[in-house]
């Protein structure tokens, strides 16, 4: 699967900080479950999500953003199926882990591995976007229950004393007597022959073969519930309706899609309850997963992998060369003006009219070189620079003038009186033009994330007192060895230039010379520079090259997180892929939302680079009220006022078919009824077309039907977003209808969120 640069930018989803090396693992594990999609598809074999990605799928539209796995299930017959012929249609290189083919290996369900070794080959980590770990996705099995409660207490009970004989032999907490006693009577129970003389390893496996033979019994015609017997049927989990896992339809899931029970909101509701409500409590696996790859790998090899280390010459730093600033020339040309005038006073007080010449020639020279380097680094449109280049042209027609009349009569001795006249009224239309403006650069790594700019922007922008400059930056793909992959194309692509507000005016990242602007702010969302494990931005615009041309560096992040604290184990463990880097590190001041992210930020700096820094920090780091403010100027698309998103998921009309078109008509009656107060808005979810041949007749039926009801009632319907939920969901005033992936996104911008229950009648 092909994932574009955009896929690996650092992003905050429902206020979680998601990196890039996050999203590298995202990759990898996506390229794992594409195969088993492929496989799954040519063989007519039906899988579904379950777990974490089930609930990411369709809470999320994607991953959890504090999650880095994939889980599928598969009922058994398919499950057989898959693996019947994964091992010959598995690329090269993958690699199935169970327990019959991985020591130590206890548990049931299969890992589908896209390499079977952690590989820094530089041909493998080219191809798998420089990601060495091991990335894999979870099969699942569901089995069917009995429907006799005491039926299936006996299997589990059976199947719970076979593995305690297979765990008890592998551990060697069974004496042989006890070995012999227990196979004895499992051969005679089951009428089978078990390898007696065999191996530990193998009396091991040909007990879980036997377990699993148990748990797949219970035949689909004598069931009414299916569920995951090891280990959650085993300890009294009564499982699920079989019923809601008869279909199963596509959602979006990152860059795909994924396939869920058509009855996914029931399902989902039955396992969580109310599962739109986020908790971030993470006693799961580690996080990330691959952390723990890192560290095995580190310890086996005894080296240390190479990473950004803190120097304490870091907390120090030069004042920036501005000498080859437009101002700083400026001055230098107003000084050798203001000195070769003096000089031409002498030369006509001298009779030297060769020399009074050659002076009011440099004079001339001196000026247009100064009006062609003010419009060369301000721009010819420019205000300012039109101010200044006018009156160095009316300085040259000055200079001229004076020149012709001392020709004529060099007697008179204020005859270059006007000339000194326009150059002390240059001194001030630099001054008013230049030498007291400051000069504000801003440099946004996306469209999104220039949101997170928008707010300190507006502080600028609108005062005479400075020149705002907003830069661009394009996202490239770097190889292994960090070099530059992206083509010329895709580097203009890119840019993402004409996604920004309308009316922002943009400067082109390869024309801006910043030895020429020396500006005196810098604002960067970046703080990689060349320690982003797979993107990068030009290098010429690295913090590291930045402060050679600034005093004041100043990092924002890319937008606002939630208020985590230290509990909040992956949100900690993301800091640190982000915050302890060179733009962060490098820059003079870092701006943050609050206290407690100032807080946070301060304790992950002095853990990286010592308890000594821990005051460095503190200074460095500067709480900004409404940092992420919703921007209210010209800049950006107003707001639509009283408007509300009614959004319709397509398990609404599979879980409530019979009734669907009275409960959905019963909800557009009321908002029709309310135009005047309240205008009401209608997306579908998922929302594809229904003219690609892959879509389920029942889409079909559910889009064509919920278009013409919405019709009826003469309300629009809209287009559920591709991407950026967040900047989509700022339209509207608040939210009803489905669970949908903007229902958290609402909720986090604190946005009114109702979700429809179509049970009930209005």
């Amino acid at each position: 699967m092909a994932h574009n640069v955009d896929f690996f930018r650092d992003e905050i989803r429902n206020g979680f900080y998601i990196p890039t090396a996050i999203k590298q693992s995202w990759a990898s594990a996506l390229d794992v479950l594409s195969e088993i999609d492929r496989i799954c598809k040519k063989h007519d074999i039906n899988y579904f999500a379950d777990w974490g990605t089930f609930l990411g799928a369709v809470r999320h539209g994607g991953i959890i953003p504090w999650d880095d796995d994939i889980d599928i299930a598969m009922l058994r017959d398919d499950y057989d199926k898959f693996r019947a012929v994964a091992d010959s249609e598995l690329p090269e290189g993958y690699a199935i882990h169970d327990y019959e083919r991985q020591e130590n290996y206890r548990l049931f369900l299969t890992r589908i591995v896209g390499s079977t070794h952690i590989c820094f080959d530089p041909d493998y980590l080219n191809s798998h976007y420089n990601f060495p770990w091991i990335a894999s996705v979870d099969i699942f099995v569901k089995d069917y229950l009995y429907k006799d409660s005491s039926e299936e207490k006996t299997r589990c009970d059976e199947i719970m004393l076979i593995l305690a004989v297979a765990d008890g032999i592998m551990d060697g907490t069974l004496r042989d007597d006890a070995i012999s006693e227990k196979l004895q009577y499992l051969e005679k129970k089951y009428d089978i022959g078990l390898p007696l003389a065999s191996t530990k390893r193998e009396l091991f496996i040909a007990l879980y073969r036997l377990a699993e033979k148990q748990m797949a019994r219970c035949p689909k015609e004598g069931s009414d519930r299916i569920g995951q017997i090891f280990p959650w049927g085993l300890k009294g989990n009564p499982g699920e309706p079989a019923s809601r896992y008869e279909s199963f339809v596509q959602i979006p899931f990152e860059s795909t899609t994924i396939p869920v029970p058509s009855y996914y909101n029931a399902a989902l509701s039955a396992r969580y309850s109310n599962y739109n409500n986020i908790s971030k409590n993470w006693d799961g696996h580690a996080y990330p997963a691959f952390d723990m790859q890192k560290k095995l790998f580190e310890a086996d090899h005894n080296i240390k992998l190479p990473t950004f280390t803190f120097d304490s010459a870091m907390t120090t730093r030069p004042a920036a060369d501005k000498s080859s600033s437009l101002k700083s020339l400026a001055h230098e040309c107003l000084c050798e003006l203001n000195t070769l005038y003096e000089s031409s006073v002498t030369a006509l007080s001298d009779g030297d009219t060769k020399e009074l010449e050659r002076l009011l020639n440099s004079m001339q020279q001196l000026a247009a070189d100064l009006g062609t380097m003010t419009e060369n680094v301000k721009g010819e449109d420019s205000p300012r620079a039109k101010a200044i280049v006018k009156w160095l042209e009316e300085l040259c027609e000055v200079i001229f003038k004076c020149f012709q009349s001392a020709a004529e009569s060099a007697q008179a001795s204020n005859i270059l009186a006007p000339i000194k006249d326009h150059l002390s009224a240059l001194h001030d239309v630099l001054d008013n033009n230049l030498f007291n403006v400051k000069e504000i650069l801003f440099l946004p790594v996306g469209p999104v994330e220039w949101r997170g700019f928008e707010q300190t922007y507006n502080q600028f922008i609108n005062d005479r007192q400075y020149d705002v400059t907003v830069i661009p930056l394009p996202l490239l793909t770097k190889n292994c060895t960090g070099q530059i992959t992206s083509t010329q194309e895709e580097i203009a692509a890119a840019t993402r230039i004409f996604e920004y507000p309308s009316m922002l005016k943009l400067t082109s990242w390869a024309d801006y010379d910043l030895s020429l602007h020396c500006p005196d702010a810098i604002y960067i969302q970046n703080t990689y520079d060349g320690e982003n494990p797979c993107i990068t931005i030009p290098p010429y615009y690295y913090a590291s090259n930045l402060t050679n041309f600034t005093d004041n560096l100043i990092y924002i992040p890319i937008g606002k997180t939630s208020e985590f604290t230290a509990k909040d184990i992956p949100d900690q463990m993301s800091l640190g892929f982000y915050i302890t880097k060179p733009g962060a590190v490098y820059a003079d001041e870092i701006l943050v939302q609050s206290e407690n992210i100032k807080a946070q930020y301060v304790n992950a700096l002095a853990r990286w680079a010592g308890n000594a820094t821990l005051t460095y920090w503190d200074r460095k780091i500067h709480v900004k009220e409404n940092l992420y403010a919703p921007a209210n100027n010209r800049l950006t698309e107003a707001p639509i006022q009283k408007e509300l998103l009614f959004c319709v998921s397509l398990y609404e009309y599979t879980e409530h078919k019979d009734d669907f078109s009275n409960a959905l008509t019963s909800r557009l009656t009321i908002m029709s009824k309310n135009k005047d107060t309240l205008h009401t808005f209608v997306c579908l979810y998922p929302d594809y077309s229904i003219d690609d041949p892959d879509i389920p007749g029942e889409y079909q039926e559910f889009h064509a039907l919920t278009a013409e009801l919405s019709d009826n009632a003469g309300i629009d319907v809209i287009s559920f977003p591709e991407k950026d939920l967040e900047g989509f969901s700022k339209r509207f005033a608040a939210y009803y209808g489905s669970s949908s992936p903007l229902v958290p996104v609402f909720s986090a911008e604190g946005k009114p969120v109702m979700v429809a229950d179509y049970n009930i009648r209005l």
